[in-house]
């Protein structure tokens, strides 16, 4: 079926896609050199020549030989179809021939002469700038106006600001890296000063205002100008005062003087109104003292009589059943568990007809609720105390004593109360109210 290739077809799958491998390739040698020719045909024919010493690496390598040398005589009829590798530079070879190291350590020397040179002239340009710079204080740091760069740039304007004729640049290309002539900072400043000088006095706004040299020298009491002006004038006695204008007191013809003096013997107001004199005049309307709180306690006691003469009910105390903040329906009385189920009057037909029902001889049937317990016809009794099944305690086996060396039982119960907390401690008690024997009544009683 022919699955597998054969060394034919592989020799022309070879042949038309790949290249040819010659000694050339393989050994750097030219495969027309006799001695490669010679080595060839010695190990391919029929007896190889193998000298006894030879190493494995010899022998691996003349068997390589002797295989190529017959692919060569194989493909020794074909055409080559390969150009010869150019592996020579002759130019390569000469200057590598030729070729001498530099001698880096003299350029080192040489650099470091000159370094030394420029550094020297670094130095006392530097030490010229910092004796310049030793009349004014400069900061290396920040924005302010007295930082390094900002007072180079503002010397660099000076010295170029005079020639008018000519653009400095850091760019030939960029408009934007020109030397700026004009401190814009300064001239900002300086138009804010201009603009607030002209709504602000050149002595500015002080308070308070310092006073004139002719105040120091003056009276703190000295009076005012038109004080001054009124003293000028002549004095008149009680001039802004005079006497006030009235009548005569003397009555008319035919009439007493008025006595305004009526009274004068005694208490105004202090008499009836016969004229007698008031023994309570001076009572106070306000109670106070023993008077008062008895007052009170009158009150008190008639107001309570007239609350309980309009009570209508034997027993005036209120007690709530069930869920009393709600629908009392969602939690009812235990006392209701008695009652029927029905209340009022019955609507429906069919309860009403099963209410009223009798039996074949006539009798009535009336329905009747179930009594609350079974065991309330029987004779209630105390349940029995355990303890009277214990053993009893006898002192003579009690080793326990207590702060006065009384021997005392075990104690059970020695932190009843260690981890039980404060709002659990609290007891609140209430007396208990009797029942009045009117509500002692009804089934849960045993009474109809």
């Amino acid at each position: 079926m022919e699955m597998c290739p054969l060394p034919r077809m592989i020799a022309e799958v070879e042949n038309k896609y790949g290249e040819s491998i010659s000694m050339e390739d393989i050994e750097g040698a030219d495969s027309t050199d006799p001695r490669c020719l010679n080595l060839s045909r010695t190990n391919g024919g029929s007896g190889r020549e193998m000298t006894p010493d030879a190493t494995s690496d010899q022998m691996h390598h003349q068997h390589l030989v002797a295989s190529t040398g017959s692919l060569l005589k194989h493909k020794s009829s074909k055409s080559k179809l390969k150009a010869d590798t150019d592996h020579a530079n002759s130019n390569f070879l000469n200057a590598k021939k030729n070729y001498t190291p530099p001698d880096y350590i003299a350029i080192q020397k040489e650099t470091t002469k000159t370094l030394r040179k420029d550094r020297k002239e670094v130095a006392k340009l530097r030490a010229k700038m910092r004796k310049a710079e030793e009349e004014e204080i400069v900061y290396a740091y920040s924005g302010q106006k007295l930082q390094y760069t900002e007072l180079k740039k503002r010397e660099m304007r000076e010295r170029l600001g005079g020639d008018t004729k000519a653009t400095y640049t850091y760019s030939k290309d960029y408009q934007s890296l020109a030397v700026q002539m004009v401190d814009e900072d300064k001239l900002k400043k300086d138009e804010e000063t201009a603009s607030k000088a002209r709504w602000v006095t050149k002595r500015g706004f002080v308070y308070p205002a310092p006073k004139p040299p002719s105040e120091f020298a003056k009276h703190p009491m000295e009076p005012t100008l038109a004080r001054k002006e009124e003293l000028a004038q002549p004095w008149l006695e009680n001039s802004n005062h005079p006497k006030p204008v009235g009548r005569d007191d003397k009555p008319p013809e035919g009439k007493p003087e008025f006595n305004y003096l009526a009274s004068k013997d005694m208490i105004f107001g202090g008499l009836d109104k016969d004229g007698n004199t008031n023994p309570n005049f001076f009572q106070s309307v306000y109670l106070s003292g023993p008077g008062l709180a008895a007052e009170k306690q009158a009150a008190k006691e008639a107001q309570e009589n007239n609350w309980k003469s309009k009570v209508v009910v034997d027993n005036t105390r209120f007690i709530a059943h069930g869920n009393t903040r709600g629908n009392t329906a969602n939690r009812p009385s235990q006392l209701e568990k008695a009652q029927d189920i029905l209340k009022g009057n019955v609507q429906s037909k069919s309860i009403r007809i099963v209410k009223n029902s009798k039996l074949p001889s006539g009798k009535s049937v009336k329905m009747s609720a179930n009594p609350i317990t079974i065991h309330d016809q029987e004779e209630y009794t105390d349940p029995r105390d355990f303890t009277a099944d214990l053993r009893k305690d006898d002192p003579e086996h009690f080793i326990g004593k207590d702060k006065t060396g009384k021997t005392v039982n075990f104690a059970t119960h020695i932190h009843s109360e260690e981890f039980v907390p404060k709002s659990k401690k609290t007891q609140s008690k209430r007396r208990i109210t009797q029942l009045h024997p009117n509500e002692k009544a009804g089934p849960q009683w045993g009474t109809k």
